[in-house]
């Protein structure tokens, strides 16, 4: 008998034995649930186990065909249950022993199985993780799947940061594990009311129990954790003496050492974001994205009655706010946007099943438009209400189950980097991603305008025709209006399409508008003069580049009362250096080095 005919059996025999259920959710995912926990509870060795997870991938696959709009929840389930399946053959652990516990804990089955990065998380660490806390803390486990799921993808590595000079690291797993779930009702934000793609910003701790236990002591009445930033004293000796910081000196680098004696922007930032953490609320050390200097700041998440918000503003100083923030990712290790992180804030209050349904759809239309989808047409399910035409792998298809599914819960950001990686690789019209642009705008564009735009940009560099992408560019541009920074940003995007494609005059147009309108909403302007001066190079006209400058700087509020450190990033400062090097190349160093000294540089 083939391991696929003996799939298709298992299937069947499994769908005369499912019992009755009190229903988690539609008909077809209660259906799907039972499905799912008898194919997991069937492996005993790896024989069994080939057989369940070809039986696995078939029923997600072909559920995916078939699951209508209103009984999406069951797509969640399915590919939860096909994730910790796919965790279980890839561990090297006794798969019967292992399978047992996860299908004893389903809750956290599906959670990891959905959280769990293939192509970037340690998946034998991810299961090693997964089974001490099975083996060591099922109780607590049951209480709080997601929490568990995020330890497991976040410490699946040896968790270890450098602040500066200063390097942390984490905890034992199982340490961290207990002291969210010890603490679950002091806490500011119950770990058991958050989802573990937020919960991966409060586990990423890299401060000892005791530690957290202090912090949370002094500072669980306080919810303005952007206080906490600027309750560190600033080592101004380190800053203009350049002497070795005192909390460095003291050799004792934590949380009470870092208030007593105080520190730089980064330890500040590391200070108040780990204070966050051990209060429970959401926290990310962010960084200015493509500084000259880099500058740290504490970004963390608020709750707003039932809705929540990500600050990024806390610590972040006026020359850094119309920059775009930062974010070591704490389960890839990668660097990501502010933006992509912010848009998790939507997930509170979204319906678990919505959640997993958003996940499990992405995951199902990656593999359908990477050729590795494999429905099983023999398969049938008993529910009723689903799709009379079954769903194909055509681009169409996909899309519209995203959309389906998306619709309940926009605010899972794999969803729409899906989307924009099909426009960008299938043949999809102009017609087809104006409505995505439209619905990415109508779904997440209003409340979380940075990710929008991220997406936006992504999905216009795959039209072909330069006039289309102008025209989307102007689109976007009457929605980004509010937004000096982003709106700089169109204008810049659509200068670069027209200086490429030969059209000089209109890109100088575009250039000039960011002058005129957004000298100073952003570094935008300082890159739209730079073009402008070498676009006056190549055309012979060098020296006018010294009139343009003067009358942009006419625009520009000179910074008061800043540090050298950060002046040297403003608008004011850098286009007063190209000015004087203007100046110096056409032979005016008297007025170049009048510049240079009221900047405080050599000339």
């Amino acid at each position: 008998m083939t391991p696929r005919l003996l799939s298709r059996l298992i299937l069947l025999t499994l769908f005369i034995l499912i019992p009755a259920r009190s229903a988690h959710g539609s008909p077809l995912g209660d259906e799907v649930r039972g499905r799912c926990e008898e194919i997991l509870g069937s492996v005993e060795d790896e024989t069994s186990l080939r057989n369940a997870m070809i039986a696995m991938v078939g029923l997600s696959d072909t559920l995916a065909t078939v699951a209508p709009r209103a009984q999406l929840d069951s797509i969640g389930i399915a590919e939860g249950y096909r994730g910790a399946l796919e965790l279980v053959s890839v561990s090297k652990l006794d798969p019967g022993s292992f399978a047992r516990k996860l299908s004893e804990h389903p809750e956290f089955a599906i959670e990891l199985g959905l959280l769990y990065d293939i192509e970037k998380d340690d998946l034998k660490r991810v299961a090693k993780l997964a089974k001490e806390l099975l083996d060591e803390r099922p109780d607590q486990l049951d209480q709080y799947p997601a929490l568990g799921a995020a330890i497991c993808v976040v410490h699946d590595r040896f968790y270890v940061r450098n602040i500066n000079e200063n390097q942390v690291q984490s905890s034992k797993p199982i340490e961290i594990f207990d002291y969210f779930t010890t603490n679950a009702k002091r806490l500011q934000i119950d770990p058991g009311s958050l989802p573990p793609h937020l919960l991966v910003h409060v586990v990423n701790v890299t401060e000892t129990p005791e530690q957290l236990t202090w912090a949370l002591s002094n500072y669980h009445n306080n919810a303005n954790m952007g206080d906490r930033f600027f309750e560190i004293q600033y080592d101004y000796d380190h800053f203009r003496k350049n002497t070795t910081k005192k909390v460095t000196a003291a050799g004792d680098y934590r949380l009470e050492s870092i208030r007593q004696h105080g520190g730089v922007c980064a330890d500040q930032a590391y200070f108040a974001e780990s204070v966050s953490k051990a209060c429970g609320v959401p926290s990310a050390y962010v960084v200015a994205k493509g500084a000259d200097v880099s500058h740290a700041w504490l970004g963390y998440m608020e709750m707003r009655g039932r809705r929540a918000d990500w600050n990024f503003n806390a610590g972040r100083y006026p020359e850094y706010q119309k920059l775009r923030g930062n974010i070591l990712d704490p389960q890839t290790g990668e660097r990501i946007s502010d933006a992509r992180v912010g848009i998790l804030a939507g997930l509170v209050g979204v319906k678990d099943e919505d959640r997993r349904a958003a996940v499990g759809a992405s995951r199902v239309v990656f593999r359908m438009s990477e050729r590795a989808w494999r429905p099983d047409p023999e398969l049938t399910f008993s529910a009723r209400g689903l799709e009379r035409k079954p769903r194909t792998d055509s681009i169409d298809d996909r899309l519209s189950f995203l959309r389906d599914a998306m619709t309940s819960c926009a605010y899972v950001p794999s969803g729409w980097e899906l989307v924009a990686s099909m426009t960008r690789s299938d043949d999809v019209d102009l017609k087809e991603l104006d409505g995505w642009a439209k619905a990415l705008e109508k779904m997440c564009g209003r409340q979380y305008p940075d990710f929008s735009f991220d997406i936006l940009a992504e999905m216009i560099q795959s039209i072909d025709e330069s006039k289309d992408k102008i025209e989307m560019w102007e689109w976007a541009f009457t929605r980004y209006r509010a937004r000096p920074d982003l709106a700089s940003a169109v204008r810049a995007e659509q200068a670069r399409i027209l200086e490429e494609s030969g059209d000089k005059d209109n890109a100088w147009r575009a250039y000039e508008d960011i002058v005129n309108k957004f000298a100073n909403d952003g570094p935008m302007v300082v890159t739209a003069l730079e073009n402008m001066r070498l676009m006056l190079r190549d055309a012979g006209m060098r020296e006018k580049s010294i009139d343009y400058l003067r009358s942009a700087l006419g625009k520009i509020q000179q910074p008061q009362n800043m540090s050298a450190q950060f002046a040297r990033q403003s608008n004011f400062f850098r286009i007063n250096m190209m000015l004087a090097e203007e100046l110096e190349a056409a032979g005016r160093k008297g007025e170049a080095d009048s510049i240079y000294n009221m900047l405080g540089v050599k000339g």
